[in-house]
């Protein structure tokens, strides 16, 4: 992926669904960007995965959004207690056409 290039990526965290589907509308209708990057971790990669498909084919059906790449992986970092964790996470590219 080029550094250089700008991208439109969307954090999901612990918002309900609708700041996120008003987030991807502004992203694809307002700023006119062709394309957002979902971004979830642990329990929110359902969320993601939920905004995705309901943005394809509910919400903004009319943009004709396709999903495109989704790369999952497995992030470690040490808690509080010193205890090494793994969280899986997911990346959904979306592509408005």
């Amino acid at each position: 992926m080029d550094p250089k290039k700008e991208e439109n990526i969307i954090v999901i965290g612990n918002k309900g669904f609708m700041p996120y589907m008003r987030s991807l509308e502004l992203i694809l209708r307002k700023q006119r960007k062709k394309s957002v990057i979902l971004k979830a971790r642990g329990n929110n990669i359902k969320l993601a995965v939920d905004l995705a498909e309901a943005s394809k084919n509910k919400f903004l059906d009319d943009l004709n959004i396709e999903i495109g790449e989704v790369k999952i992986s497995t992030a470690n970092f040490n808690s509080n207690r010193d205890v090494e964790c793994s969280v899986s996470c997911i990346e959904i590219k979306l592509i408005s056409n």
